[in-house]
């Protein structure tokens, strides 16, 4: 069993009145839920909240434009700019090229170099068009 003083005792409940008096401030902040948290760090930091953002959505947009452009999981779509690419070398895609290695992105995904490229581009893009736009 812990014993307190009185004086231990007197110390606390004295505090705590001239706190909900307002004699005295509480040094510490009352907590915030995270997206209070989050909310105040994009307004106070657009640049790095887009800069972040472009960190996350890189990979997601160039997926989108692969995709778009025809490089599908099921091969090349028809009436595409993917199968007007591949018409251009006349059905034989040599392996490494452009439609190659598109076609494999879109039927595989980017794998970790991929990510990690797309990411560091996304990021750089939304980061410069940040310190554009908000100086």
């Amino acid at each position: 069993m812990v014993q307190l003083s009185d004086s231990s005792l007197f110390k606390g409940t004295l505090l705590d009145s001239f706190e909900k008096n307002g004699y005295v401030s509480n040094p510490q902040p009352p907590p915030q839920n995270f997206f209070e948290t989050a909310t105040q760090l994009v307004l106070d930091n657009p640049k790095v909240a887009l800069t972040f953002g472009g960190l996350i959505l890189g990979p997601f947009g160039f997926i989108g434009l692969v995709d778009a452009a025809g490089f599908g999981s099921a091969g090349i779509a028809a009436g595409s700019l993917a199968a007007w690419m591949m018409s251009l070398q006349s059905g034989a895609t040599a392996a490494g090229s452009l439609v190659a290695v598109l076609q494999s992105i879109g039927a595989a995904g980017l794998g970790m170099t991929g990510t990690l490229v797309t990411s560091t581009v996304g990021a750089t893009i939304l980061g410069g068009l940040s310190a554009l736009f908000t100086n």
